[in-house]
């Protein structure tokens, strides 16, 4: 495979996981325990996505940055 087609694979891939793991904490968030004292996350299942696929670590890791800075019921969220 050439490079650019590796490097777009490789982009689509962090973005999707990146998207799926924000959209699972989301989730979680609509039914009160993303972030509350106990914390469950559904999307925490991922994080054994890097022992599959290096790209893992760059998308689990926007994924959780989007979690946090987006989803409203965050702590780490503007008011």
């Amino acid at each position: 495979m050439d490079r650019p087609r590796k490097k777009l694979k490789d982009m689509i891939e962090v973005s999707l996981i990146a998207s799926i793991y924000t959209v699972l904490t989301f989730f979680a968030a609509i039914f009160g325990v993303a972030y509350s004292g106990f914390q469950f996350r559904i999307s925490e299942i991922m994080v054994v996505l890097p022992v599959i696929s290096p790209n893992a670590i760059l998308g689990l890791t926007l994924g959780c940055f989007i979690s946090n800075f987006v989803i409203i019921q965050s702590p780490f969220a503007k008011s």
